[in-house]
């Protein structure tokens, strides 16, 4: 559970108000999508993934209210289904889009843009794995990321 702490931390900063909030939030989802075994793996052998899908969970996404995007409440983060919407997103441009489990309009990020924060957000040693793997990935593309 140290290394969910530290994910946390990571993933989250300090300049968001609710960051504690959604982080839980994301880690929750995390929770729902994955057994705690292939969690325990992922954070032991693939901790940059883990980091980037905490990261999916809680920042791959905007809040639209009255023309103004802004970040997700930790009740967003745990009320939304991305994974619903995830095949809308576009490689470089952003997409608007309603959800109707928390009925609002939100703001995918493009996949290039959600891919550069996460590179932003890993730490140096999570960065280098992750790019060793997209490099790794790349040369064999029909074998699956880890």
């Amino acid at each position: 559970m140290k290394r969910c702490f530290t994910a946390l931390i990571a993933l989250t900063g300090a300049a968001l108000p609710s960051a504690s909030g959604q982080g839980h939030s994301a880690l929750v989802q995390l929770q729902a999508h994955h057994s705690q075994a292939d969690l325990e793996h992922m954070e032991e052998h693939a901790h940059y993934r883990y980091v980037g899908e905490l990261l999916f969970y809680s920042s791959s996404f905007l809040v639209e209210e009255g023309g103004v995007e802004r970040a997700a409440t930790e009740q967003e983060v745990l009320g939304i289904d991305l994974h619903a919407h995830d095949g809308l997103r576009m490689v470089d441009q952003r997409i608007a889009v309603h959800d109707p489990l928390i009925d609002k309009h939100i703001i995918l990020l493009s996949r290039n843009e959600f891919g550069a924060l996460v590179l932003e957000r890993l730490s140096p040693l999570d960065r280098d794995a992750f790019l060793a793997n997209k490099r790794a990935t790349m040369e064999q593309p029909s074998s699956k990321t880890q």
